[in-house]
């Protein structure tokens, strides 16, 4: 299930899912939250395109506890970028592929622009951030209880 709460209310998006671990999509000036069930190790792909250099940035993360890991960075035209059950990145011609970053991060801060028209993709699920919460807006991204977090800092 994907859950998608304002002020005026909530709506489902997806299917249900049983999880005691989110990730949880919001925006610091407003209500508006999405929030995704996940596993723990579950990946997800955040997808933009570079507001300088106009590559298209896909990026792998992992589920690991409240935090995020990223493990994968492709830069590139993003035309052969597939993501896979197994949280595979698969890719042709001219990418560039970083992999093992491992980074840990316990949230994701990013403003929702024309350029960089942002997605996040969970399994087959994918949600265009310029329809959430649309462009100019910033949308911070973390993973846990969503109901234990603060969704203005």
């Amino acid at each position: 299930m994907i859950f998608l709460a304002t002020a005026f209310g909530a709506f489902y998006v997806a299917l249900e899912a049983s999880s005691s671990t989110f990730i949880c999509l919001s925006t610091p000036n407003s209500n508006m939250h999405v929030i995704i069930p996940v596993e723990q190790e579950t990946t997800f792909l955040l997808q933009y395109t570079h507001s300088i250099s106009r590559l298209r940035v896909v990026e792998l993360y992992q589920v690991d506890g409240d935090t995020m890991v990223l493990k994968t960075v492709v830069m590139g035209d993003g035309r052969d970028v597939e993501h896979s059950y197994s949280g595979m990145v698969f890719m042709d011609g001219g990418n560039v592929l970083i992999e093992d970053v491992e980074r840990r991060v316990e949230k994701i801060r990013l403003r929702v622009g024309e350029i960089g028209r942002p997605s996040i993709t969970v399994g087959d699920k994918s949600l265009d951030l310029t329809s959430f919460p649309g462009v100019g807006e910033a949308v911070i991204i973390r993973v846990g209880s969503c109901e234990k977090m603060s969704f203005n800092s």
